[in-house]
């Protein structure tokens, strides 16, 4: 932080939670200061551990021995609170308004609980895409290359559309039914290069739009919001979701990437499962 006089400030919360807090003037004469934590020892057996910032923003840790679950408690100088929880290998996210977000251990499924209670879980399946599912069961599901979509509505019946390399959309309903859209069909933005189809269905309008080399995808559902898919230059894999939030998988999926629309980011790194080698027979006598 730069004050109008020059003079910069930076805060750093150490391992034992206490602030340490640095102070460097327009000349470049600097001064450090360190404020303690102050621990609670709590009825159950928890102890929670609070840091208290120059802002007058605090940070609680609150560590379980038993069981090896803690929550980061950060509180800004306004009175918003926001609720980090690690149990296991899962971290949860509590945000003022009583929603949460959990991800699980190896980043690849996201549970977004909404303050209202409504549920939508993003799994990152093998291959980099998502399969997003709502509340009422329906689910969005896009490949890692983002050309074949299938949404699922909450009777089960599914509908996939798949673009081809020649920019044309076959889509398959639930009967087996198959129609092509042409590209005589679709409009296309002379500026951006983006192309867009709107497809009709029996639940309403299907929305999908790519760019010239088919790199970036937008699916957007009837009753739903829009879905992006990246195919990144280094081979990984973006999805973009509708509150701006986004997944990365690295192209052998032992890295994946969520970023919130706050911009914090979670990295979770796996080892990839290595196929044992196929057994050879002896050669024969």
């Amino acid at each position: 932080m730069l004050d109008a006089s020059g003079t910069s400030t930076t805060t750093m919360v150490n391992d034992d939670g206490s602030v340490t807090t640095t102070v460097t003037d327009s000349s470049g004469s600097t001064t450090e200061s360190v404020t303690p934590a102050v621990t609670t020892e709590n009825i159950d057996g928890s102890s929670t551990t609070t840091s208290t910032l120059l802002d007058g923003s605090t940070v609680a840790t609150m560590t379980d021995p038993s069981t090896g679950a803690s929550s980061v408690i950060t509180t800004d100088s306004s009175g918003t609170t926001t609720t980090v929880s690690t149990n296991g290998d899962d971290t949860s996210t509590t945000n003022d308004d009583g929603s949460t977000t959990t991800v699980s251990g190896d980043g690849k499924t996201t549970t977004t609980v909404a303050s209202d209670g409504t549920t939508t879980t993003t799994v990152v399946n093998d291959d980099g895409g998502v399969t997003t599912t709502q509340a009422d069961g329906s689910s969005l599901t896009m490949t890692g290359d983002g050309k074949t979509t299938a949404i699922t509505d909450a009777a089960g019946a599914t509908l996939t559309h798949v673009v081809n390399s020649d920019g044309t959309i076959t889509s398959t309903d639930a009967d087996g039914t198959i129609t092509q859209t042409a590209r005589d069909a679709m409009t296309t933005n002379i500026t951006t290069g983006v192309t867009t189809a709107t497809i009709t269905t029996s639940d309403g309008d299907l929305v999908i739009s790519y760019s010239t080399d088919l790199s970036a995808i937008t699916v957007t559902p009837p009753a739903g919001p829009p879905t992006t898919t990246t195919s990144n230059s280094d081979g990984s894999t973006s999805v973009t979701h509708a509150d701006g939030s986004t997944t990365t998988t690295s192209s052998d999926g032992s890295t994946v990437e969520n970023v919130a629309s706050t911009g914090d980011k979670d990295v979770r790194i796996t080892t990839p499962v290595t196929p044992a080698p196929t057994p050879v027979p002896p050669a024969a006598p």
